[in-house]
C-alpha cells in the first residue's frame, strides 16, 4: 500500500466505530486497522485483493464524487466520515453498498481482535486474559480438553430408546 492509501485506510476503518468513551474507546486505541487490512489483503485471491483496493479508493474519494466536500475521507472529521459511511452503506447503488460493506467487514475483523472491544460489544460475557496476538504466537495456554467417551452403548440402553 502507498503511504496515502494507509492514511485513507486508517481514517475509513476507524470511522466505522466512532464511539470513543469507556472500554470501547480504550479498545479502539489498541485496534490495528492497517494490519487487519494488510493481512486480509495479503491472504486474499488476486480478484479479492483488487476488490479491497477498489473499495478503498472508492470510499476514500467519496467526499469528492458525492459532493460532500472537496477532500478525501482522511481530511474529514470523524463524525463526518461516519455519516458519509452510513450514506454509502445505504446507497441505492449495489456496487457502492457492497464495496463499503467489504471495508466494514475489515474494520469489524480488526475490532474483534481486541479483547476490550469484544467485551464492550457484548460478544463476550467476561474479559479474556489473552489477546489474538498471544493466540497466534502460541503463548496462550491451551484450554482444558474434555475426555472423549469411547464406550459403546449397551444393549439394554438401545432397547429402552427403541
Amino acid at each position: 500500500m502507498l503511504f496515502f492509501e494507509k492514511r485513507w485506510a486508517q481514517a475509513i476503518l476507524e470511522a466505522f466505530a466512532p464511539k470513543r468513551d469507556g472500554l470501547w474507546g480504550a479498545g479502539i486505541q489498541r485496534c490495528d486497522f492497517l494490519n487487519a487490512f494488510a493481512t486480509i489483503s495479503q491472504s486474499s485471491t488476486p480478484k479479492a485483493r483488487l476488490g479491497l483496493r477498489v473499495a478503498l479508493w472508492m470510499v476514500a474519494l467519496a467526499p469528492l464524487w458525492t459532493g460532500t466536500r472537496f477532500c478525501t475521507m482522511a481530511k474529514l472529521p470523524l463524525q463526518a466520515r461516519t455519516e458519509l459511511l452510513e450514506g454509502l452503506i445505504s446507497s441505492k447503488h449495489f456496487v457502492v453498498r457492497e464495496l463499503t460493506t467489504l471495508l466494514k467487514l475489515v474494520s469489524t475483523m480488526a475490532m474483534f481482535s481486541v479483547s476490550e472491544l469484544r467485551l464492550a460489544s457484548g460478544y463476550e460475557k467476561e474479559r479474556t486474559l489473552y489477546d489474538s496476538a498471544e493466540e497466534i504466537s502460541g503463548t496462550r495456554p491451551s484450554r482444558r480438553n474434555l475426555p472423549v467417551v469411547h464406550d459403546a452403548p449397551d444393549a439394554e440402553h438401545e432397547q429402552e430408546v427403541a
